[in-house]
This record gives C-alpha cells, sequence and structure tokens, in this order.
C-alpha cells in the first residue's frame, strides 16, 4: 500500500498527529506525537476540533520554523529532492 503518510516516515520525517484516533490505529509508529479522539461518536466533531486546536498552537511555531527553514534549502538537500 502506498500513501503519503508512510512514505513520509519511511524518509525519517517527523510527523505528529491530532483527531481522529482511527489514523492512530492504522499508522501505530508513524507518529511522533500524537493525540486521538476516539472516532465512535462520529457526530462528535466539537471534540476532535478541541483536540486538534490545543495541540496545533503547541506545534505551530516549530512548524513554522520548519517550513521556514525548508523555504531557505536550510535542510542541506540540493532543493531538488521532493518533499515526500
Amino acid at each position: 500500500v502506498d500513501n503519503l503518510v508512510q512514505r513520509l516516515h519511511a524518509r525519517g520525517r517527523r510527523m505528529a498527529f491530532y483527531g481522529d484516533d482511527t489514523w492512530l490505529k492504522l499508522f501505530p509508529r508513524a507518529f511522533e506525537r500524537a493525540e486521538g479522539t476516539v472516532s465512535f461518536f462520529v457526530s462528535d466533531t466539537v471534540t476532535v476540533d478541541h483536540n486538534v486546536t490545543r495541540n496545533l498552537l503547541r506545534e505551530l511555531p516549530p512548524l513554522a520554523e520548519h517550513v521556514v527553514d525548508d523555504a531557505h534549502g536550510g535542510d542541506g538537500g540540493d532543493g531538488v529532492e521532493p518533499w515526500w
């Protein structure tokens, strides 16, 4: 099975995930940091939104730094290699 999560994990990309715990069950070792919400109550979008928002605020500084670093070639790559 070919998918973006497995490709990024195989390339050593560090990933965080917050949201529906189905993804954590599908990819149990792919995420460095994660917090899932129970997917049984699919109609409860408020709980998922609070989980994602609370954790996203914690992730934003490193995420912004990573985006800026990659935009300026700070990863040491040749700038030709695809991000996935």
